[in-house]
């Protein structure tokens, strides 16, 4: 934990708050931070799915990335939550100015770190952390892929990955849509492929996450908790997945011959296992009890960061 804010220094930050665009509406208490949202639809809510996941998820102690971290909302509720240490992580500098100021409000012991999700191993090292949330990441990566084969390359044999995405929700088969085309599936420059849900689930399979629980948010949002496994450990693999496992790769993001040796778990990360394997829910009528998300955005204070994209 940081110095106690000065009532003057807190004042401070707070009309900070109030200058700057907010991707996270954030509550810091008698204000929040303005968020991405309309007022038609609840704040921050493509991630409720990953804080309803997070309530079967004990950190204590552990090692967390929060994997485009944007302005922080996840990376203070996994500290807020018991984790030891937890690093946001994101590809966009000017990110920071905001992250800063909320973690100074806080008084919160987190680092950011300024890396692609192509570079998280050489960033942290293989086998280096507990947790990965990969929240709003994978549809925004020319190579869709890295957002699941290097994150589960950093995880410790047994640790957890919460991943988060937009997703082709009309698609059964499994399939990334790509987006930038005329009559675009999804209506954003920045979003490149939409994967379909089967898609997700079975690059988590072939990268040997073990699927244990998925959500999906009106209208196109999947989140997915798997766990870091040996091959032989992975649930519902499909034969040739099967397949590939044995036979292995000389493609080095997917190594599935130095999975074989992830039997025994060492991450300091629990999973209860008493989620609801699948479960829709509505985005009007779910609370989430995740601080420090918003209950009710009573004094928001900034600019959305919509308004910058003219939305």
């Amino acid at each position: 934990m940081t110095a106690t804010l000065s009532p003057d220094r807190a004042q401070v930050l707070k009309a900070q708050v109030a200058k700057l665009r907010w991707f996270h509406a954030i509550d810091f208490g008698d204000f929040q931070s303005a968020g991405r949202h309309k007022e038609s639809v609840p704040p921050n809510n493509t991630l409720f799915g990953a804080m309803d996941l997070l309530k079967h998820i004990d950190l204590t102690g552990s090692t967390c990335l929060d994997v485009g971290s944007a302005h922080g909302l996840m990376t203070f509720g996994l500290k807020m939550h018991g984790a030891e240490k937890v690093t946001a992580v994101d590809n966009s500098e000017r990110i920071g100015v905001p992250f800063m100021v909320a973690r100074e409000l806080f008084g919160l012991d987190v680092d950011y770190v300024y890396s692609p999700a192509s570079e998280l191993v050489s960033t942290f090292g293989p086998r280096s952390v507990d947790f990965v949330l990969a929240a709003g990441l994978m549809y925004h990566l020319a190579n869709p892929g890295d957002a699941i084969f290097n994150t589960r390359r950093v995880l410790k044999p047994g640790g957890l990955l919460l991943l988060e995405t937009a997703y082709a929700a009309d698609r059964e088969d499994a399939v990334l849509v790509f987006n930038c085309v005329p009559r675009a599936p999804y209506d954003e420059p920045y979003t490149y492929f939409l994967p379909s849900k089967t898609a997700v689930l079975d690059m988590m399979r072939l990268a040997c996450l073990d699927v244990l629980a998925y959500r999906v948010t009106a209208p196109n949002r999947l989140t997915v908790l798997a766990r870091a496994v040996a091959p032989e450990q992975v649930q519902n693999r499909a034969g040739l997945t099967v397949q590939a496992h044995e036979i292995g790769t000389q493609d080095r993001i997917i190594p599935f011959t130095d999975y074989r040796r992830d039997r025994e778990w060492t991450a300091k990360v629990s999973y209860d296992g008493k989620a609801d394997r699948f479960k829709k829910l509505d985005i009007h009528t779910y609370e989430p009890d995740f601080p420090p998300h918003p209950k009710a955005m009573t004094n928001p204070l900034g600019v959305s960061v919509r308004d910058k994209w003219g939305k």
